[in-house]
């Protein structure tokens, strides 16, 4: 699968099952208001999607720490045991993806395009990037 079809997926996936409802109601509400100056709506729409913003990454930052906490129940899976892969560390990796295409989508991040620009300049970068172990 391509990242851009992750990212489209995942964030359809999540619309068709409610979870930006209230988010994309109180987004139209303010962008739609009349009651409010043009300057007061800006501002309230960007606080709003920071917010937004700052609540997906928490979200992230929890699959990453269900991650964590499985890695000292069990090992990683191997070829064989990938049939049962509830409550593993592979699951919840997945969800992490899952969970970051999902705020791309949502704010229409073009996550390949970073991802290459970063890798490529991590190439130009010096060992270790300058670290000691």
């Amino acid at each position: 699968m391509e990242i851009r079809d992750l990212i489209t997926e995942a964030h359809q996936n999540a619309k068709d099952k409610g979870f930006h409802a209230s988010f994309e109601m109180l987004k139209n509400s303010i962008q739609y208001s009349s009651s409010l100056l043009t300057s007061e709506r800006e501002h309230l729409l960007n606080y709003v999607i920071l917010t937004e913003i700052n609540k997906d990454i928490n979200l992230i930052n929890t699959e990453l720490a269900e991650a964590s906490e499985q890695i000292r129940r069990r090992d990683i899976l191997t070829e064989e045991e990938k049939e049962n892969w509830k409550e593993s560390i592979e699951e919840e990796l997945a969800d992490t993806m899952i969970r970051i295409a999902d705020l791309c989508g949502k704010f229409d991040i073009d996550l390949e395009y970073f991802i290459n620009a970063k890798m490529e300049f991590n190439k130009s970068r010096e060992k270790m990037h300058g670290k000691r172990l």
